[in-house]
């Protein structure tokens, strides 16, 4: 599929899914593409329960989390997705997409790097 039909046909579910396993410091600690494609697309979030997924799905009230990546665990959180909770998560990210972008996140990430290079002002 072509990137830029890749969040307008995702818009057309109403459930992202990403839950792999926390094995790996790697794998601990990602914080996938797919995941911001997800908000990006609307969509209510079953992700898995690692730390950096699921800080912003608590602040920002995205969707539940998969406590392992076990098909029960997984069928467990999905279920707890009901219609009304759908719509209250797609609206929360709705309201998130505003956020967590790149024209947002890029200006932290400039000014991190100016930071870090002695103060030195960036303009983007």
């Amino acid at each position: 599929m072509a990137f830029d039909r890749m969040i307008p046909e995702a818009n057309k579910a109403d459930i992202g899914l990403f839950v792999q396993s926390g094995d790996s410091v790697q794998k601990r600690f990602t914080l996938p593409n797919k995941f911001f494609e997800y908000i990006q697309a609307r969509l209510a979030l079953c992700v898995a329960d690692l730390p950096e997924m699921a800080g912003l799905v608590e602040r920002y009230d995205l969707g539940v989390l998969a406590k392992t990546h076990s098909p029960p665990d997984i069928a467990a959180a999905i279920r707890a997705l009901t219609p009304e909770r759908i719509a209250h998560h797609k609206a929360k990210a709705a309201q998130a997409a505003d956020q967590l972008n790149w024209e947002t996140e890029s200006e932290r990430l400039i000014a991190a790097y100016a930071q870090a290079i002695g103060g030195i002002r960036v303009s983007s």
